[in-house]
């Protein structure tokens, strides 16, 4: 197998180019980075494929994107959606299910590719709870990865995004919270883990 100090994949060209744009600039040497659906990364990797000590995936909130802006950038102005593309593959394109169903796909991939005893650390932002649903993405996210037999769930880290302003949203009628941080979730690849 090849060894790669890293490689990177997005379903968007457009992400790939600003990579290498960044790394140009701060003149930094760049490394493979494959554009495909991350639920077939071991397909389109071909001779890339090495196995790793760590994995990032950073995917699409759900439908985050997809809502007309509310927060501080509503408060400046910025209500239009900006998902991240009008692809079907895109996660941040699928309902609910599918979401979780191909999330499910994503992970066990990555993790077909990870060493064992490796660690995968996937990064989730909840969304503002509604009537029907507590909307708390980063526990149903750690629920629906259950169903996989050889990670482990090692707990999370928070990630407090200081560039998101504080708002009284709500105020003075009902009280919303301000989402200012994201969810780091931790998972080590143990083969021999059997779940009760």
């Amino acid at each position: 197998m090849t060894e790669r100090r890293g490689v990177g994949f997005d379903l968007s060209a457009q992400y790939q180019a600003l990579y290498y744009e960044v790394a140009q600039s701060l003149q930094l040497p760049t490394l493979p980075y494959y554009i495909g659906d991350s639920s077939d990364a071991a397909t389109f990797m071909q001779s890339d494929i090495a196995e790793f000590d760590f994995v990032i995936a950073d995917p699409p909130y759900l439908s985050m994107l997809n809502k007309k802006r509310t927060g501080h950038r509503a408060k400046k102005g910025q209500r239009q959606a900006t998902p991240f593309s009008d692809n079907q593959h895109d996660l941040g394109n699928m309902t609910t299910d599918a979401f979780f169903d191909t999330l499910i796909r994503v992970i066990q991939n990555c993790t077909a590719l990870l060493r064992e005893h490796g660690h995968m650390a996937i990064f989730i932002k909840d969304m503002q709870p509604d009537a029907k649903h507590h909307n708390m993405l980063h526990a149903d996210v750690v629920n629906a990865l259950t169903v996989i037999p050889n990670i482990r769930f090692r707990g999370y880290r928070i990630w407090h995004d200081a560039n998101v302003n504080l708002f009284p949203f709500g105020y003075p009628h009902t009280f919303v919270a301000n989402q200012t941080h994201q969810f780091i979730l931790i998972y080590r690849k143990e083969t021999a883990l059997s779940h009760p």
